[in-house]
């Protein structure tokens, strides 16, 4: 079993986290709080096992860049002996309150099973010269292009419609 593609779920509860915090806070405590609402909302293993203060830092500064989070104050970590940001929402995601995402809200993000071997038998006239280890290949291509296809397209909805509410927010009408 592949392991899913969980950035979506990742950016959308560090989101939340910064919307529950009530001051300014670091990737390391996103990344904390992340993994310990994870873990109590029954959220399975596989998506916050590997949730770090490292990749939540990357998260948090394409939120930065998507306009829904906002570097605050640096404060001192005597650990590394420099300062390091702190995170907050941004003035325009103040207003939409984030909601915690579900496992199930990432559409293609489970787990994508194997080929089944009737499947691929029953490709295997469409595909003649070719070996069966050839063909599965060519099927788990596939299967993959039509994954990160999925994936992309619900990316774009989702800017899609953050645009929509940031254009309603800031007072445009929309037809």
């Amino acid at each position: 079993m592949t392991k899913p593609d969980l950035r979506a779920y990742h950016r959308a509860l560090a989101l939340y986290c910064l919307g529950r915090s009530t001051r300014p806070a670091t990737a390391a405590d996103i990344a904390e709080h992340m993994g310990s609402l994870a873990q109590s909302e029954g959220h399975p293993r596989q998506y916050w096992i590997d949730i770090t203060p490292a990749s939540v830092a990357g998260h948090l500064r394409t939120l930065e860049r998507e306009g829904s989070a906002a570097r605050a104050e640096e404060r001192n970590n005597p650990r590394h002996g420099r300062g390091e940001p702190t995170w907050s929402l941004s003035d325009a995601a103040l207003g939409n309150e984030p909601r915690l995402p579900e496992p199930g809200d990432f559409e293609g993000q489970q787990p994508e099973p194997e080929v089944a071997p009737a499947a691929a038998a029953m490709q295997a006239d469409r595909y003649e010269g070719m070996s069966r280890d050839q063909l599965l290949v060519v099927l788990r291509f596939n299967d993959d292009v039509a994954g990160a296809t999925g994936r992309f397209m619900q990316e774009m909805r989702d800017i899609i419609e953050r645009g929509r509410r940031t254009l309603i927010a800031a007072g445009v009408e929309l037809p």
